[in-house]
């Protein structure tokens, strides 16, 4: 949790001055293909994707896979954004995160530790799937930090006259 509110405090603050120009300017994030509001609807729908986990693990489900490769996921997640205003958008994603932080909260270390079917196949301690989920190559709950490089670069680069 720790890990998740260093890097979402670290996003929020570099997004914060940024104009609603700014925000929207395609080509700017991620090797060029997104701008700073797909990258914010990107990570709030993996948020999401966290929170449906969680839901199912308390109806005793399997965990909800998300059935596509990763690329198409992503650009269904942007997609799935797209149609909402920069308010609203802002809005959802805190809200989000939020729930997320209150959700992960109320795990005990038994429910972290318990072994859950992802997908109906593999099995996987929760922690493990959700770190996942939320995470990057090599950094469990650290999606965020896979993003943060481009970001800051295309912040530094905004404050330039």
């Amino acid at each position: 949790m720790a890990e998740l509110e260093r890097l979402h405090t670290e996003m929020t603050a570099l997004v914060l001055g940024l104009t609603d120009g700014q925000w929207t300017q395609q080509a700017t994030i991620g090797d060029g293909d997104w701008s700073v509001r797909d990258l914010v609807g990107h990570i709030a729908s993996w948020e999401e994707l966290a929170l449906e986990r969680i839901d199912a693990f308390r109806r005793g489900q399997a965990l909800p896979s998300p059935g596509a490769s990763i690329d198409d996921l992503n650009a269904g997640m942007v997609a799935s954004k797209a149609s909402l205003s920069l308010v609203d958008l802002r809005r959802e994603a805190t809200e989000t995160h939020a729930r997320l932080l209150v959700a992960l909260s109320e795990l005990s270390d038994q429910e972290w530790e318990t072994e859950v079917a992802v997908a109906d196949r593999d099995r996987a301690p929760l922690g493990q799937a959700l770190g996942s989920t939320l995470g990057a190559p090599r950094r469990p709950f650290g999606h965020v930090a896979a993003h943060v490089d481009d970001l800051r670069r295309y912040v530094a680069s905004a404050a330039r006259p």
